[in-house]
C-alpha cells in the first residue's frame, strides 16, 4: 500500500484524524480526497432498540394493577451532526486479501477517511466515537465556503412532539 499525503493539505491549527466508515456510514463509499463532510453522531444505550419492551403487570400494596416501567426501556438514541464543513484529505480503502477456504479475493476492515480538523473537533470526534456511531455526510461543493447550519439534535421525544411522530406502545401482559 503506497502513503498517501495527508500533511500538504493541511492548514495551521489543523489535525489529520482518522474516521473508519464503511458503505453506509461513507457515503456508499463515494467520499474521496478534496471532499468536504459533516460528521453525525448517531448513540442509543438502549439493550436492543429493534424490539418493543414488555412490561409485565404488577400489584400495588392495595392489590390495584400498577404497571411497572424502568428507565432501561425509554428510547434514549439521540442523532446530532457535530462538526460541519471538515475537509477529506484522503481515504484508504480496505487492504485486499484471498479467502483460504475459497481462494477468491476479499477485503478485510473497513475503509478510513482522513479528515482536517481543529483540535476541538478531534476532541468531539473522538469522544463520540467511544459510544456512537459516526456518519460522514457529503456536502455539494458550492457549500464548501457555507457558514455553518445550526441544528437542534433529535430524539424520539423530539420526532413525536415536533414532527408528528407516533412513539413506540410499551406492551403489557400479566406474569404467571
Amino acid at each position: 500500500m503506497s502513503a498517501i499525503d495527508v500533511t500538504s493539505g493541511l492548514k495551521p491549527g489543523q489535525r489529520a484524524m482518522a474516521i473508519p466508515v464503511d458503505s453506509l456510514s461513507g457515503v456508499g463509499s463515494l467520499i474521496q480526497s478534496g471532499d468536504f463532510v459533516d460528521v453525525m453522531l448517531s448513540i442509543t444505550d438502549q439493550p436492543d432498540p429493534n424490539k418493543a419492551p414488555v412490561v409485565g403487570e404488577f400489584r400495588d400494596p392495595s392489590g390495584l394493577p400498577a404497571t411497572k416501567i424502568l428507565d432501561e426501556w425509554l428510547n434514549n438514541t439521540t442523532i446530532k451532526v457535530l462538526v460541519q464543513n471538515v475537509q477529506v484529505l484522503g481515504t484508504l480503502l480496505p487492504a485486499a486479501t484471498t479467502d483460504p477456504n475459497s481462494g477468491q479475493p476479499t477485503t478485510a476492515g473497513g475503509a478510513i477517511a482522513i479528515l482536517s480538523v481543529t483540535p476541538d473537533q478531534a476532541e468531539m470526534v473522538r469522544f463520540a466515537q467511544l459510544d456512537g456511531n459516526l456518519y460522514l455526510l457529503l456536502r455539494a461543493p458550492a457549500d464548501a465556503t457555507a457558514p455553518d447550519v445550526q441544528t437542534t439534535g433529535i430524539t424520539l421525544r423530539e420526532l413525536v412532539d415536533r414532527h408528528g411522530v407516533l412513539p413506540p406502545r410499551v406492551i403489557i401482559t400479566k406474569l404467571p
